[in-house]
């Protein structure tokens, strides 16, 4: 019994370790996505005559650097819980692999 709650406990880490993953991944995307957009507002800063204008005066450029400081705080809760995550697996599958198969023996017994 011990043996089939410790794999369906491993069973919803791993569902929960492949949707941080997932949420982790989304991050990244909208992470590029800014970058690129950022790197947009520069390149046409860049180009224009006036040398007094630069991206850091643009509000929509502000609103974008906001934004990926908080994608990046997201990005390390979210390396923090995998990190978590991993290691109950870990655990869980020493536990059932070392504790629990090994203890588990069966004895046939022979007619007489």
């Amino acid at each position: 019994m011990t043996f089939l709650a410790s794999t369906c406990s491993k069973t919803l880490l791993k569902m929960q370790q492949s949707q941080l993953q997932y949420q982790k991944n989304l991050l990244m995307f909208r992470t590029n996505e800014i970058a690129r957009q950022m790197s947009n507002i520069s390149s046409q800063y860049n180009s224009s005559s006036d040398e007094e204008m630069s991206p850091e005066d643009d509000p929509y450029y502000q609103q974008l650097q906001k934004i990926s400081e908080i994608y990046e705080q997201q990005s390390a809760a979210i390396d923090a819980q995998l990190t978590i995550v991993d290691n109950e697996v870990q655990a869980l599958t020493k536990l059932i692999t070392d504790g629990i198969k090994a203890s588990c023996t069966m004895t046939i017994g022979g007619g007489s």
